[in-house]
């Protein structure tokens, strides 16, 4: 449901609040998502957004992403 907004917004043009993307990546880390938490990461890139406050919460909250992001060099 969130995911879906979020994709309206873009879709129209809106450019949605640092807080929305930190939110959402909350959520997903919260529900052990984290290929989803990683996609709104990648959003937020795109709009030029500091992501590390979203990074920290993504990673606390699924340490083993630890690894993978070593491994990306992110």
């Amino acid at each position: 449901m969130q995911m879906q907004s979020l994709r309206r917004e873009l879709s129209s043009g809106v450019r949605p609040l640092h807080e929305t993307f930190v939110a959402l990546v909350r959520v997903f880390a919260k529900k052990g998502l984290s290929t989803r938490g990683m996609e709104i990461l990648a959003a937020m890139e795109r709009y030029k957004y500091d992501i590390r406050k979203a990074w920290l919460i993504l990673v606390g909250m699924k340490p083993d992403l630890c690894c993978i992001f070593a491994i990306l060099e992110i």
